[in-house]
């Protein structure tokens, strides 16, 4: 394998993670910000003290994140009378849940505000010295064989020649690299070298959304 390259992959898989968290903490500020906006002019137009509207408005985003993985755990078990009630109160109770969610977040997030925000930069930390050479010597072969076939420069025993990955030929049996289930040849190419329950719960991130450029491990 071309170390240069691989070196090149694993920067590449670390900067794709590291996106994804700044993301999320870009959105979380950006609430802030506005949430300190508001409470501020609540504040302001009712003869409150405004700082206490800013803080509440800062910790509401950060408190909602908590609040919704508890409400959404609850979710799981109280499904059906969730339902029930929207449908007996004509959806009116999804806004009330909604606003309660968003009161009881800006008291949460003034004391889970702080945690998160450490947790973040830990997990930040940790993205930064986690090794991805296994992760990268994945996608080699991949990315690898993708560029052969689009530039059409290089034949199979060129291949073979230059990479440590073992080709596999017609007459041969394929399995998944994750799971070791005997595949066909067509889900084999399609799913990079896997079946497709394997290829799905890889590039499914953390909130259950199927991407692509997403490798969980």
């Amino acid at each position: 394998m071309d170390k240069e390259k691989l070196k090149k992959l694993e920067e590449k898989i670390r900067d794709e993670e590291l996106i994804e968290i700044y993301k999320d903490v870009i959105k979380i500020i950006a609430c802030s910000i506005i949430g300190a906006i508001i409470g501020y002019c609540f504040c302001k137009d009712n003869q409150y003290v405004p700082i206490k509207g800013i803080l509440l408005g800062i910790a509401c985003p950060w408190g909602y994140i908590v609040i919704d993985r508890i409400s959404k755990f609850l979710y799981s078990y109280l499904e059906d009378l969730y339902h029930l009630v929207c449908l007996c109160t004509v959806g009116i109770y999804v806004v009330i849940w909604f606003i309660v969610k968003v009161y009881i977040s800006a008291y949460v997030g003034l004391v889970a505000g702080p945690i998160l925000a450490i947790c973040y930069i830990v997990k930040i930390k940790k993205v930064w010295k986690k090794d991805y050479s296994k992760e990268a010597e994945g996608r080699y072969y991949i990315e690898y064989s993708n560029n052969i076939k689009r530039n059409n420069t290089f034949n199979r025993n060129d291949v073979v020649k230059n990479i440590d990955i073992p080709i596999k030929y017609e007459d041969e049996k394929y399995y998944c690299e994750m799971c070791f289930k005997d595949i066909s040849e067509e889900e084999y190419e399609l799913y990079e070298c896997m079946c497709e329950e394997c290829y799905m719960d890889i590039h499914t991130d953390e909130k259950g959304n199927f991407r692509e450029d997403y490798y969980k491990y």
